[in-house]
């Protein structure tokens, strides 16, 4: 819906300097004649995760372009499932949050890669965007998918606690 005072802006300016008079975003695009903002071509992330299936019907392979999940120079991947000890599930902050969501079963780190396994009365429809979700905050948080040591908190609980 565009206000009254859009609309008369719009109507007296030529298109170009309407929409920077309208605009304060600073996300721009480049036509042949001007240069001027759209407030909805705003980039909000810079990651691509491509799906794959698996032979497995319960699990689901993610793979974020452009970047690497697991470097490990032995070449062998990361897998915890959702009965592992706490201690093993916690040297992934990746692993962490992917079971925080309802009917993760387990999770398996490659290289450039993240398997998800479900249990079988989770669907892949409710599941997908939370897994999305997870995987894009942990890229745009920089951490690496696996420590050598879990990750100590302020709400670890120790041993010796």
């Amino acid at each position: 819906m565009i206000s009254s005072a859009s609309r008369s802006l719009l109507r007296s300016r030529p298109l170009a300097s309407a929409f920077q008079a309208v605009s304060a975003s600073p996300a721009t695009t480049t036509t042949a004649s001007s240069r001027f903002s759209l407030p909805w071509l705003q980039q909000l992330r810079s990651i691509f995760i491509q799906t794959s299936d698996t032979p497995n019907p319960e699990s689901l392979k993610f793979v974020p372009t452009g970047m690497a999940v697991l470097e490990s120079e032995d070449g062998n991947g990361f897998y915890v499932t959702k009965n592992d000890q706490a201690t093993e599930i916690a040297r992934s902050p990746l692993c962490k949050d992917l079971f925080g969501i309802d009917h993760v079963k387990a999770v398996y780190l490659g290289g450039d890669f993240v398997t998800v396994t479900k249990y079988a009365e989770g669907k892949w429809k409710f599941l997908r965007p939370q897994i999305f979700d997870v995987i894009m905050t942990w890229a745009d948080g920089g951490k690496p998918a696996l420590q050598d040591k879990p990750e100590i908190t302020d709400t670890t609980i120790l041993d010796d606690d």
